[in-house]
């Protein structure tokens, strides 16, 4: 456990061990303001609830700072907790713009979702021909690795709902966007 969170358990406990009363002797006895004002009943938190939401924070402080460097990763987790509503408010638009960034990058992981987001019409209008060029950029950039299967089973699943022609343009738009090493994509 952390200081930060052995400071919240701390705060968290003597809140709770008040709770708006003073303890005289035995017995419990409230101050004048106390008596005459109302309470405002908080819901009590858990330890758990409290280390899961500083981690987010925590997460999210972090995933920001290196978002914002430019980091492909730190662009594609903060895109994944805007989307997920995890630690900020959900928000898919935001988590295109910032799946966008990492994919430019040739992050496969931002790529994928970018597929995934466009197939559903997920914070962009749906279209398949993008979400299948995503995912075949996706496929190329994670080639050799254990994601690269599910990234195949997208691409395939993607083109079951096209057209031939529409297979074409995704993959000429894909080959173009590789050629332009992701810019314009």
């Amino acid at each position: 456990m952390n200081a930060l969170s052995i400071s919240l358990l701390a705060v968290l406990l003597l809140t709770l061990a008040g709770c708006g009363e003073k303890a005289a002797g035995n017995k419990i006895v409230a101050t004048a303001t106390e008596a005459t004002e109302p309470k405002a009943v908080a819901p009590v938190k858990t330890e758990k609830q409290l280390s899961s939401e500083v981690k987010s924070e925590e997460k999210l402080a972090e995933w920001k700072r290196e978002a914002e460097a430019g980091d492909a990763k730190g662009q594609y987790l903060l895109g994944v907790m805007y989307s997920l509503g995890d630690g900020v408010p959900k928000d898919a638009a935001k988590a295109v713009e910032w799946q966008q960034k990492a994919a430019a990058q040739g992050n496969a992981d931002a790529q994928y979702t970018l597929g995934v987001m466009y197939g559903d019409g997920q914070g962009v209008p749906k279209n398949y021909v993008l979400a299948h060029m995503w995912a075949n950029l996706a496929v190329t950039s994670a080639t050799g690795s254990k994601e690269q299967k599910e990234f195949i089973k997208l691409r395939e699943s993607l083109a079951a709902n096209m057209t031939a022609q529409q297979i074409a343009e995704a993959q000429e738009l894909a080959k173009k966007c590789t050629t332009n090493k992701f810019k314009g994509c």
